[in-house]
């Protein structure tokens, strides 16, 4: 993705503007293809969810599978290739937020980052490197308890056959 500051005219601010993009996904028809339709919607448009949430809506109308699709699971498929863009937008809103706050040590002023919000933030990074809790430990249980006699009686549990030990 190439991205530049743009100016936006109705408050004299500026955004980011998406000058282009490539995308591409394979296990979408017989051979990698690139998503052209969802790169237009994209190419020229402000860098933001909103932009994003739009090209989705057109991925998911240009990749449309029967459901006998060669490989099956063609809703399965589709909704991945979302996700993927998805998570495509959160990572280069990381990327860019590193990059411009490297930038602005130096003096030059850019546009803000679009943020992310604290419902997607699972979304940004990677989970191989995350530390996961630990597997091993010590499992206790409580001490199994005891029938009295009058637990057993009022169970209606009280014969000659019965298993259960009876407490003094």
């Amino acid at each position: 993705i190439k991205l530049c500051p743009a100016a936006t005219t109705d408050n004299g601010g500026s955004h980011w503007e998406i000058k282009d993009v490539a995308i591409a996904f394979g296990g979408m028809a017989p051979k990698t293809v690139m998503a052209r339709r969802t790169m237009d919607a994209l190419i020229g448009k402000p860098f933001d969810s909103n932009s994003f949430e739009d090209a989705r809506k057109v991925l998911q109308d240009e990749f449309q599978m029967p459901d006998d699709v060669p490989g099956g699971q063609a809703q399965y498929r589709l909704t991945l290739a979302c996700s993927f863009l998805h998570r495509f937008y959160l990572n280069c809103v990381e990327e860019l937020t590193k990059d411009v706050g490297a930038e602005e040590t130096e003096g030059v002023s850019y546009p803000p980052v679009p943020l992310i919000g604290d419902d997607e933030e699972c979304g940004v990074g990677g989970f191989v490197g995350v530390k996961k809790p630990s597997i091993t430990g010590l499992q206790t249980y409580p001490e199994p308890k005891v029938a009295t006699g009058l637990e057993v009686e009022h169970l209606g549990m009280k014969d000659e056959s019965s298993d259960l030990p009876l407490a003094a």
